[in-house]
């Protein structure tokens, strides 16, 4: 297969909006698009030279899967195992146990089936995994299995009826990320079936590459590339992905596959060196920019970076490639160099010992007693807390939370529904605790999610999220008893991008002779983060130094967000309450997420701890009676 500049090109322009959008750079809040584009690449590549093998009858499976090894393996390898390496020393136990699951996960083939059923790629807490954006490197290997046997097979019945049967899938693949969107957001962007399609998009490009060669376009060539760049620039993270939106990049990078000749101007700026050298270390770049990302926000406890040290990242990224693909891949590519049996045995041995680590992560539960040993009384204490509230608060939960849905008594007190989701379900906790707010009101607690407010604003047509759910929630929610009966409606929920919706779900007809009260959320960097830097700064938890840098630390997202919603309840008339102030003090810039004893008030980035209760109650039943005791005057006659 001859080789094409303006492909090394095209990868550029994948790999550089998908490091620059996990930088946190918000010109390339679209970026995410680009390993899409990588896909399309890959099956364009992988199926040529599929096919070149068919028709020169030199097809070998297990050459195939020996090139495959050779390509993706040893900088894979080599990463993890720097990876590992900073991550042993730098995580706190709990999260080096995660992060020895997603290594097994990796060496295994299976990373995005693990990250699938681990997290959420869109919450600020994949911002701090190290590994996780190797679910599209599984998603790849999964097809390299199986695409070759699928090929093979259709070969043998005739070269001249491959096109239909890839195409036939590809359609099914799209349905079916379509449909996936709609119903099961994290299996349909993780997982391989829903992703088929955009690496057949490829193969298709391959097959009409091989029958017809590159056509000079200018137009459609133009045409390509500014679908690429629109989806970069415009596109979300709520975006559906995949899906039909995906079209947009999948096909813009299949016309420039298949117009781009060398004549036209898409290619000669897609040749330029600039752009050549960034393709041809792209696969190290992507492998590297996350552990590089994730580990300085895992020891800084923060997601938000200054501009200067975002570059610097993506700077070393670079650089780190540069080194990676010139002494890890080149080498081990080129068969010559490293015969079949020295290439076993150095894919065998790494295999084992990265494999060995993860599962002794796992089982030592992130080597907690050595880790423990190591740690500073102080940094230990806390870290013991925190596992110590972690479990409490599960039995707490789950004895308050059986009495959510009870029917109201008839006792004639003040009928309050928390509605929303986990975040409500807190709050109604610790309602259900407080002496105060049962002197004020009769509490009950019912799900809905956030997305759901997005849900009926566009009908389930524009949202990556669980579309089933809220159509079952929305009715079975509003329209139950519990909802009728209630006089008070506390909605609290996450928001993060479904805020501006908010007019539309208390626009229902449900929510009229309601009076409704917005929980502006609260969100920091997770307490695990924020050990770990009170560890590497020497500083005490009570130190007005560190208050300061938790209030620095507020989720960036929850706190847009919250002037989103303060700003649509002011047209509404409606009263909020600030989840911030129960932990901060605006005019100091201070926020306390510990107690004297050092006892954690939240046990992720949110959701409260058992001691949180004690500090979060007061606060929260002073708050509810202003509030509803402000409404009665403002009632009153």
């Amino acid at each position: 297969m001859e080789h094409r500049k303006e492909i090394d090109g095209l990868r550029a322009l994948a790999v550089v909006p998908v490091i620059l959008y996990h930088a946190g750079f918000d010109l390339f809040k679209g970026g995410f698009v680009g390993v899409d584009i990588f896909f399309v690449i890959s099956g364009y590549l992988i199926t040529s030279i599929l096919v070149d093998d068919l028709k020169h009858r030199k097809f070998s499976l297990l050459n195939f899967y020996e090139r495959r090894a050779r390509r993706i393996l040893p900088a894979l390898y080599f990463m993890i195992l720097c990876t590992s390496v900073f991550a042993t020393i730098i995580m706190l136990p709990s999260q080096l146990k995660d992060f020895g699951q997603s290594v097994v996960a990796s060496v295994g083939l299976v990373p995005n089936v693990y990250f699938y059923l681990k997290t959420d790629y869109w919450s600020q807490s994949a911002e701090f995994l190290p590994l996780v954006h190797l679910w599209s490197i599984g998603v790849e290997e999964q097809f390299y299995l199986l695409f070759p046997l699928l090929l093979a097979l259709i070969w043998r019945f005739g070269r001249d009826r491959i096109l239909a049967p890839i195409i036939v899938l590809a359609i099914a693949s799209l349905c079916l990320s379509e449909w996936g969107w709609r119903h099961d957001a994290a299996a349909n962007f993780y997982l391989a079936p829903t992703r088929a399609w955009e690496l057949l998009a490829g193969s298709i490009a391959a097959l009409i590459v091989q029958k017809r060669g590159v056509q000079n376009s200018e137009a459609l060539s133009m045409v390509g590339l500014g679908a690429i760049v629109i989806a970069v620039l415009a596109y979300e993270p709520t975006t559906p992905f995949p899906s039909l939106y995906a079209l947009v990049p999948v096909v813009g990078t299949s016309l420039l596959i298949l117009f781009a000749g060398k004549e036209t101007w898409a290619a000669r700026l897609m040749s330029a060196r600039p752009l050549v050298l960034i393709g041809l270390i792209s696969y190290s770049a992507y492998l590297w920019h996350q552990p590089l990302l994730a580990l300085f926000r895992v020891s800084n406890a923060s997601v938000d970076m200054a501009v200067t040290t975002k570059l610097l990242i993506v700077f070393a990224t670079f650089i780190i490639a540069y080194f990676s693909h010139g002494f890890v891949e080149q080498p081990f590519r080129t068969a010559g160099k490293i015969r079949k049996p020295r290439l076993i045995l150095l894919m065998a041995l790494p295999f084992f010992v990265l494999g060995t680590f993860g599962l002794a992560m796992h089982f030592t539960n992130g080597l907690n007693a050595i880790k423990m040993a190591l740690m500073p009384p102080a940094t230990r204490d806390l870290v013991e807390k925190l596992e110590v509230q972690r479990t409490a608060r599960d039995g707490v939960w789950k004895r308050e939370l059986a009495f959510a849905r009870d029917d109201w008594p008839q006792d004639g007190k003040l009928r309050m529904l928390f509605l929303g989701d986990s975040l409500s379900a807190d709050l109604y906790v610790v309602a259900r605790r407080s002496s105060r707010i049962a002197a004020l009101a009769d509490v009950r607690q019912m799900p809905l999610d956030d997305n759901c407010a997005r849900h009926l604003a566009t009908r389930g047509n524009e949202l990556n999220h669980d579309g089933r759910l809220c159509a079952l929630a929305v009715p079975e929610t509003l329209q139950s008893d519990l909802f009728a009966r209630a006089e008070v409606i506390v909605l609290a929920q996450a928001w993060l991008s479904n805020a501006e919706f908010l007019d539309t779900l208390l626009g229902r007809p449900e929510f009229r002779q309601k009076r409704v009260i917005v929980y502006k959320t609260h969100a920091f960097a997770p307490a695990d983060s924020l050990i770990l830097s009170l560890n590497g700064d020497d500083q005490s938890f009570s130190e007005s130094g560190f208050a300061e840098f938790v209030y620095l630390n507020k989720h960036g997202r929850t706190v847009m967000a919250n002037a989103v919603l303060e700003s649509t309840a002011q047209k509404l008339r409606i009263p909020t309450i600030e989840g911030f102030d129960a932990f901060c003090l605006e005019r100091k810039k201070q926020c306390a997420l510990f107690s004297a004893r050092g006892e954690p008030y939240i046990i992720d980035q949110s959701h409260l701890s058992v001691a949180g209760i004690a500090r979060f109650e007061p606060w929260l039943a002073r708050r509810l009676d202003e509030v509803l005791t402000r409404e009665g005057a403002e009632r009153a006659p």
